[in-house]
């Protein structure tokens, strides 16, 4: 009863905590607050993963630093109808598409992020959309840097420099923008992040039997490689990854050599990188 009474009172202690952060919080947009887990009534929920979500909260609501852009992203443009500020886009802009009152065009590519020793460089495959003069419709490469949430770029043979408002829609994407109201210009080019991890898998159990303990999971990705199965045999110890399945596997049996307590997580992996872990289940094999 007393390891009851002392669990709830840290996981109702661990809720308050959570929640006098999140009052704390700065205004932001709604998707900063998605967090990497979901929990639902009866769900056991572990230190890992509290300290997953607080981590998470952290890197959406700390300043944006240059170096968070560094990778490759998908953005969509979306300029006022006639042009970029001090110039057209017109009908030779390839790849532009007006909407049905030709008040706004937009258009799409993909743009690189890198760091070059302590500098910071992009490149784009079609065209340059980090001016606030006439635009480009060719690939274009240049620097950048971030400083109070604001962006300056410059391109490569190019003496301007260029500043954008820079925000944080949630971590795989941004808002890049410059409005003049009197010149009745506006340039809004959102990045989403590609090349990530596979989504986390769910919905972790295990049943034992004997030595053998079956795990079953949600598989919430299709471009998986395959799945990372984590063990840890003691509370305090570290996980150990056991074996990584095949892609689109949902079930793993481990045999353990001795009777006791284990703690297992799933992850997804592919050639980008790991998921962040399934939630924690623990199960004690007997003598």
């Amino acid at each position: 009863m007393s390891t009851i009474r002392s669990y709830t009172k840290s996981f109702v202690g661990s809720l308050f905590i959570l929640a006098v952060f999140l009052a704390m919080l700065p205004d932001s947009f709604a998707e900063d607050y998605e967090t990497p887990h979901r929990f639902e009534a009866g769900d056991v929920i572990s230190a890992d993963m509290m300290n997953e979500i607080f981590t998470h909260f952290r890197n959406t609501t700390r300043s944006i630093q240059s170096s968070d852009l560094i990778g490759t992203w998908s953005y969509e443009q979306t300029t006022v109808s006639g042009g970029y500020p001090g110039g057209t886009v017109g009908e030779s802009m390839s790849g532009v598409m007006s909407d049905q009152d030709n008040l706004i065009q937009t258009r799409w590519d993909t743009v690189a992020f890198s760091d070059d020793d302590g500098t910071y460089s992009w490149g784009t495959q079609k065209y340059h959309p980090f001016q606030r003069g006439s635009a480009r419709n060719s690939p274009a490469s240049g620097s950048y840097i971030v400083k109070d949430a604001i962006i300056v770029f410059q391109a490569q043979g190019d003496s301007n420099r260029n500043p954008f408002n820079i925000e944080r829609v949630s971590a795989t994407r941004y808002k890049i923008f410059f409005m003049n109201i009197a010149g009745g210009a506006f340039n809004s080019i959102v990045l989403d992040k590609q090349n990530l991890p596979p989504a986390i898998p769910t919905d972790l159990s295990a049943t034992t039997q004997a030595s053998q303990v079956t795990l079953t999971w949600t598989d919430n990705s299709n471009d998986e490689t395959g799945f990372e199965i984590m063990r840890r045999d003691s509370l305090e110890g570290e996980y150990n990854e056991l074996t990584t399945t095949a892609a689109d596997t949902t079930s793993y049996d481990d045999t353990v050599s001795e009777a006791g307590d284990y703690w297992y997580r799933v992850k997804a992996t592919n050639n980008n990188g790991d998921s962040l872990g399934s939630n924690v289940v623990k199960v004690t094999v007997a003598e």
